[in-house]
């Protein structure tokens, strides 16, 4: 018998297809098909089966057996090792046909058998396992939208009440009652008091996360703008928390025993602290046991928010998500803490700019989420419909700096002139398409 070893399955495919016929080759591809049409018919029989098994069992009013829910299960979501199997399956018999229909053995590539959903499936999935094939779905579509023009037109509804707000000077976000939370809540402590509580905190420090707390809980109203400056308090509060945690450890290192959770007991104390001015004693998680679990909920919400600041290096990537299409339970409760790492990735690989546009809007944002006046150099957002349908969302950015620049060199306002908005968008999107990040496979797929 003779052995080969060939360096990747690509390899291999080329050293079998050169030293066989195109009958043989062909006969093979033939019987391939063949076999997973049985194969097909096969799940299908099985599939019906187990499926009338269900109904049998609804019928007669008894409880199915375990196997058939376990199947059921099965056929409502398929794992992602089985679509895998099918995606090589497909991209190793297209390789087969090219391989065995060329003239060239040696240059003979595969052609795009797959389309754009499933060369990103293929991408993602591979990393991903014990996962459903519709959340991976869900991830990658929604991965897709951060920093398309569906978060530009939120922009433009935003801005539109934000510059009428603020000329006849009022405030962009309304203020919101908060349960189990003071009305008017201060930080009385002095920040030049430096007496240390039993873990080694000042009251300046509980009181001003106390603060951040419930003041983070005031942004539950129905607005895209609230949506974005409830991320923004979320970070906040965490990075806050977080700040206090390390303090804890430095001031306590070394006292406790082995094996000691800094981190916990930060969040039992701060808990304990937060509540205990508004609840007239100490709470406690096993005392006040809902308290407690809400308190968990806004630091693990508010620690997904900051992994994604921190992954986009800016806080503006909290601006650059359509609210229509990513709504903020998605991040908070639909994905893992590690499926948010992998879904930041799948953002980074399906639109490339969204890094470069988090940082462009972030001067946008945060005067927002301040409620400063508009920054006038956003005022192409009231425009949005003057442009082309296939203008990419970071070129407006680029127009932007370019007036910018031409503003500091000439002295010239930096409005961008209403009729000039598409022109410019157009020749900036004309001077990308050589551009090695316009080139990239994971933008061509997005196009």
């Amino acid at each position: 018998m003779q052995v080969f070893f060939a360096r990747n399955p690509d390899d291999a495919l080329r050293w079998i297809c050169r030293r066989a016929s195109h009958e043989t080759i062909l006969r093979v591809i033939e019987e391939l098909h063949e076999e997973l049409e049985r194969e097909a018919d096969q799940e299908r029989a099985s599939d019906q089966a187990a499926i009338s098994v269900q109904v049998e069992a609804a019928a007669d009013g008894g409880e199915p057996e375990p196997r058939g829910v376990k199947r059921k299960r099965a056929l409502k979501e398929k794992t992602t090792r089985a679509l895998n199997k099918a995606l090589v399956d497909k991209i190793n018999l297209n390789l087969a046909q090219a391989v065995a229909n060329s003239q060239d053995w040696e240059n003979a590539k595969a052609p795009a058998g797959l389309s754009n959903e499933e060369q990103r499936y293929r991408r993602f999935a591979t990393g991903l396992s014990g996962i459903g094939v519709s959340a991976v779905t869900q991830m990658i579509a929604k991965a897709s939208a951060v920093g398309t023009m569906d978060v530009l037109r939120d922009w433009q509804a935003i801005f539109a009440v934000w510059k009428r707000q603020n000329h006849h000077g009022k405030k962009l976000f309304q203020t919101v009652a908060v349960e189990d939370a003071p009305r008017n809540m201060v930080v009385l402590a002095s920040p030049s008091d430096q007496e240390q509580d039993e873990v080694g905190l000042t009251a300046f420090e509980t009181e001003n996360f106390a603060y951040k707390y419930f003041d983070a809980q005031k942004t539950h109203v129905n607005g895209i703008a609230d949506d974005m400056r409830h991320r923004w308090k979320m970070d906040g509060l965490y990075e806050e928390f977080e700040r206090l945690a390390k303090e804890v450890k430095r001031r306590n290192q070394g006292t406790g025993g082995r094996g000691v959770a800094y981190a916990d007991q930060a969040k039992d104390h701060l808990f304990t602290s937060t509540y205990k001015k508004y609840l007239g004693r100490a709470a406690t998680k096993r005392t006040d046991p809902e308290l407690w679990r809400a308190f968990g909920d806004y630091l693990d919400w508010g620690k997904r928010w900051n992994v994604l600041k921190k992954r986009f290096g800016s806080i503006g990537v909290f601006g650059l998500l359509p609210r229509s299409l990513i709504p903020n339970t998605f991040v908070e409760r639909t994905l893992s803490q590690a499926r948010l790492s992998q879904w930041a990735d799948m953002v980074a690989e399906c639109n490339p700019d969204v890094m470069m546009m988090a940082k462009r809007i972030e001067p946008l944002f945060l005067a927002c989420m301040e409620e400063s006046a508009p920054p006038p150099e956003f005022a192409f957002l009231e425009n949005l419909a003057l442009l082309p349908q296939t203008t990419r969302p970071f070129t407006l950015f680029l127009s932007e700096q370019r007036f910018e620049e031409e503003e500091s060199d000439e002295g010239q306002p930096n409005a961008v002139p209403r009729g000039d908005l598409a022109s410019i968008a157009d020749s900036l999107s004309s001077t990308l398409v050589g551009n090695s990040l316009a080139s990239t496979p994971a933008f061509q797929s997005l196009a």
